[in-house]
C-alpha cells in the first residue's frame, strides 16, 4: 500500500515542526507528486533547493543517487544543511541549521530521518 504525500501532510508537518526544520521538500521519485513545508523561499536555501529539487530530472537523479548509500546524506552550503534521504518511492530534503558538533548533528539527523520514514514508509513494507 503506497501513501500519497497529501494523505500524510499533517503528520509530516508535525514532524517537521517538532524538529525545527526550516524547509522540507518531499517528492515522489519521479517528481510527479511533491509537498513543500515551511519557508522554502528563503534566499539561503535557493541554490540547494534548485540543485536537488529544481525539476523532475533533478529529483529523479537525487533519488537514484541515494541507492545503496548510507542514509541520511547531507548537503551543506554556508550555514545551511540539507539532510536528504529516500524511503519507498519518495525522496526528501530537510533544511536545518548546521550543528556545531558533527557527531551530535549526525545523531539528530538520523532521528529526524527515522521520524519521517515512519510516516512515509508503506504499511506493507518489510521491517
Amino acid at each position: 500500500m503506497t501513501v500519497s504525500l497529501q494523505e500524510v501532510r499533517g503528520k509530516l508537518e508535525r514532524v517537521v515542526g517538532l524538529h525545527g526544520v526550516s524547509c522540507a521538500v518531499f517528492s515522489s521519485s519521479d517528481g510527479a507528486e511533491s509537498l513543500w513545508i515551511g519557508d522554502c523561499g528563503r534566499a539561503e536555501f535557493q541554490d540547494t533547493v534548485r540543485y536537488l529539487f529544481g525539476g523532475d530530472s533533478e529529483i529523479s537523479a537525487l533519488f537514484d543517487s541515494l541507492e545503496g548509500r548510507i542514509l541520511p546524506q547531507s548537503y551543506q552550503q554556508g550555514g545551511v544543511e540539507c539532510v536528504v534521504s529516500r524511503v519507498g518511492g519518495f525522496v526528501y530534503g530537510l533544511f536545518v541549521g548546521q550543528a556545531a558538533d558533527p557527531v551530535a548533528g549526525w545523531k539528530v539527523n538520523k532521528e529526524l530521518r527515522s521520524a519521517v520514514d515512519q510516516v512515509l514508509e508503506p504499511a506493507d513494507a518489510p521491517s
